[in-house]
């Protein structure tokens, strides 16, 4: 919305627009000036009068729409000058808080400007006293004075509204970030190291409950290391995968993380998890799955390193093209220079680890059966998975 309003073209389109309206006012006001030495230029000022009245009836529709896309406008901002205000009446001494600051009130005083947009829009609103209008649209066309304000203001700050939302945002983020800190006490403040692109202790899940979650060690030293997560179904694969994604960007961005301790050297970080189809586009499951690996592929190709998280890639084939495209791919990414974790079902990607010991790793999630149960203890273990749980969940089920 605020991109769309920031096109819009000018009410006027010629700029002699402006010139005519305040030659019109000028006018009528020498006639009424005359009218007083001379009662017969009181006939012409009315005619002027009810001229000007004629020239905003003409214009109203126009500034009805004019007026709606505003509203619209100010409701999509009216949040971002709520927020200027509480930041105007803090005082900061960070550096980084001081120029947010600047940004909002320096050069252009974001608070003012909304002040006086919001006022140019309560001058519309009060276009509903039809016999009010009516007269100030004859003495002085006032419809039209309110569009000209409303494009001196457009004028004056449209180039500014992008850089005041973004200095906003950042300290959103900011102020998000020390809430998520505080509420965390026990969390782990990350180290930033060379020795490895994650070493972490204890790594789990920020969003399950602290009685829930499953903690994990997880380390991995260099790029061109890969590891093969394999494991029965909800044994936790996935989740070990997210939790070493989140704790990565809270990482990245200065936060704490959820761990006993957490070192990590700056990377980009590149995901692979819930393909979904689009019929919409006519992209099928497989087919996005594709141009999700072809997208890393072209990131990747920047010479830029890259910690990758692969959740069962090419699920969307049969198992022998899957499990040869899945190997060739998975060497393609040894050229290049990136390490991280790809999970999946098939038992046989394991294999890598024989072929190339010094790049493939198998790390696993372990089931156990018993008689009646399955037990899930959700802990990493280095190898790969051995029990699968499909056909005895299917049986417990009653699927067969």
């Amino acid at each position: 919305m605020i991109q769309h309003w920031k096109k819009l073209e000018d009410f006027f389109g010629s700029k002699w627009a402006k010139h005519l309206i305040y030659g019109a006012n000028a006018v009528l006001l020498l006639l009424l000036v005359a009218g007083i030495f001379d009662s017969r230029f009181f006939g012409f000022a009315i005619l002027l009068f009810l001229g000007q009245i004629l020239v905003a009836l003409l214009f109203s529709s126009k500034i009805n729409r004019l007026n709606h896309e505003l509203g619209k406008f100010i409701s999509a901002v009216s949040n971002y000058f709520y927020l200027a205000k509480v930041i105007r009446e803090e005082h900061f001494s960070s550096g980084l808080l001081v120029q947010i600051e600047t940004e909002l009130f320096s050069e252009k005083n974001a608070l003012k400007a909304f002040a006086t947009l919001n006022k140019i829009q309560n001058g519309f609103e009060g276009r509903a006293n039809i016999l009010v209008t009516i007269l100030l649209d004859g003495l002085y066309m006032n419809d039209l004075h309110l569009v000209l304000k409303l494009e001196k203001w457009k004028k004056e700050y449209v180039n500014d509204i992008d850089r005041w939302i973004a200095a906003i945002n950042e300290m959103e983020a900011m102020v998000s970030m020390a809430n998520f800190r505080f509420n965390h006490p026990g969390y782990a403040v990350p180290n930033i190291g060379e020795e490895s692109i994650i070493d972490a202790k204890s790594l789990g899940h920020p969003l399950l409950p602290a009685n829930q979650m499953i903690t994990n060690n997880f380390r991995t030293g260099s790029l061109h290391e890969l590891y093969i997560v394999t494991g029965a179904n909800m044994a936790g694969k996935s989740t070990f995968l997210r939790a070493v994604g989140i704790n990565m960007v809270l990482a990245l961005t200065g936060n704490v993380v959820c761990a006993e301790s957490f070192s990590f050297m700056p990377i980009n970080i590149f995901t692979s998890m819930r393909t979904t189809d689009n019929l919409a586009k006519g992209t099928s499951y497989f087919h996005a799955e594709l141009l999700r690996l072809k997208a890393l592929i072209d990131e990747i190709s920047n010479d830029k390193p890259h910690f990758i998280i692969l959740d069962e890639m090419l699920k969307g084939t049969n198992s022998k093209d899957k499990l040869n495209g899945s190997v060739r791919f998975l060497n393609k990414l040894l050229t290049l220079p990136v390490s991280g974790l790809i999970a999946t079902h098939d038992l046989a990607l394991g294999q890598l680890s024989e072929e190339n010991p010094h790049h493939f790793f198998n790390i696993c999630f372990e089931i156990e059966h018993t008689e009646s149960d399955i037990i899930y203890d959700y802990k990493i273990k280095k190898g790969v998975s051995k029990n699968m749980n499909a056909s005895i969940l299917m049986e417990k089920m009653g699927l067969i």
